[in-house]
């Protein structure tokens, strides 16, 4: 598991998350949607930028870039063996 930096104050943090909580549980679905939508494009477009293009090496190392930090080796491994097995 990765540690995250705290970057931001106590007070920002408090302001942001009085403002997020103030919208209903759909916009915030919809939020935390469109932000994991932007973000795997721009993973994606990373890597074809790093020769990535073959559509399962895409889906292997976008699913690493995302969770390369957050599981342990042998599930890292099961799930890549799976992804690429069903291509």
């Amino acid at each position: 598991m990765t540690s995250h930096a705290q970057d931001t104050s106590p007070e920002a943090a408090s302001v942001y998350h009085q403002a997020l909580m103030s919208r209903s549980p759909e916009e915030r679905l919809r939020m935390a949607t469109r932000m994991w939508s932007t973000g795997r494009r721009l993973v994606e477009s990373s890597l074809r930028a790093q020769g990535v293009t073959h559509p399962t090496a895409l889906k292997v190392q976008t699913f690493l870039r995302f969770y390369s930090t957050d599981l342990d080796e042998a599930t890292l491994a099961r799930i890549v063996a799976w992804l690429r097995t069903t291509g």
